[in-house]
Order: structure tokens, then sequence, then C-alpha cells
């Protein structure tokens, strides 16, 4: 039954246009690691200079799941990809897991979670033609958790577009000299 039902999935990709060499969005991109994460040194797992840069991140209760009436929230971390062209950038989510706790029937851990969410349960008997059941009830924190992790990812690489179109270059060579 877990397997059963309606699902939503989003693609983790962005492909945004912004001006500026591969070399200068790349270095906005190290800039805008450093102001966004509290550890930026620890979120940046790979970069090669004008090519890509590669960070790690955590998000506190994205999840939520309604267990037999007891709503729990669940932590990920994730892994973003982030590659340069001439005047665009492309944003892309690798990688999204989710932490369980450990319990008496459980080790816990992290375990790697699909970019699909159950947002309905299934209903009756599947079409004799098309295998196709009709969608059941709406599962109200499956949409929520759909939401909720779809707008996170979105805005940070809108935020990321955002940080490059207002940073210029004399902000970038370190000539704050305006103060």
């Amino acid at each position: 039954n877990a397997y059963q039902g309606t699902f939503k999935k989003f693609k983790p990709l962005l492909v945004l246009e912004v001006n500026g060499s591969p070399v200068e969005l790349y270095n906005k991109t190290i800039n805008w690691v450093n102001e966004t994460y509290k550890n930026p040194d620890e979120v940046i797992k790979g970069k090669v200079e004008g090519k890509y840069v590669r960070i790690n991140g955590f998000a506190s209760n994205m999840i939520t799941q309604n267990v037999l009436g007891t709503i729990f929230y669940y932590n990920i971390r994730y892994s973003i990809e982030i590659k340069f062209k001439e005047n665009k950038f492309r944003y892309e989510v690798t990688k999204m897991e989710q932490y369980f706790e450990p319990s008496s029937v459980s080790s816990g851990g992290w375990y790697e979670i699909p970019f699909n969410f159950k947002v309905a349960k299934r209903k009756g008997k599947a079409n004799k033609k098309t295998g196709i059941r009709k969608e059941g009830k709406t599962l109200k924190y499956g949409v929520e958790t759909y939401e909720r992790i779809k707008a996170y990812f979105e805005n940070l690489g809108i935020g990321l577009k955002e940080y490059m179109e207002n940073t210029d270059n004399a902000e970038q060579d370190g000539s704050d000299d305006d103060w």
C-alpha cells in the first residue's frame, strides 16, 4: 500500500540566465555560499574554477509524516551541483537524504529518497484497460511536504541568481572603499 497512490515528482533542475563569464559566475557562487551557509568550508565539497561547484546542505523539519495520528518531522540533507557557461548557470539538486531516528526496530541513519512524494491514496480497483486507479483521498502532509521541499530548492536557486544579479564585479574584487 505504501507504493500505491498518486505521487508528485519534481525535477530539481534550473537553468538560469545571468550576465557574466563562467569565472565571474563561479566567483559569485563561492561568495554566495560563504554568505548563505553557516560553515561554508564544510558545505563546499568540490569546485573547479569556472566549471562547477558542488555543495552539501542540511534543512530541518522538511518532511512531515502522519503515522497513526502522530506527526513526525524529518530532516534532510542534500547535494547541489552548479555548473557555469557564458551568461547562464545550471543548478541541480543531485541527491536528497532523509534522517530516521534509531529505534527498537531500526538502526536509523540517513537514507536516500527520491524526488517524488505521495499526495493521495489509491482508490478502488484498477481500470482493466489502462491499469490506472482513480485518485483517492488527498494526503495533507504529503502535499505539504512536496510543496515545502520544491519551494525550498527553487528559492535557493533563485536566491543564487538574485545574488549574482545584484553583486557587481567591484564587490567581487574586494574593493569595498565606498563605506
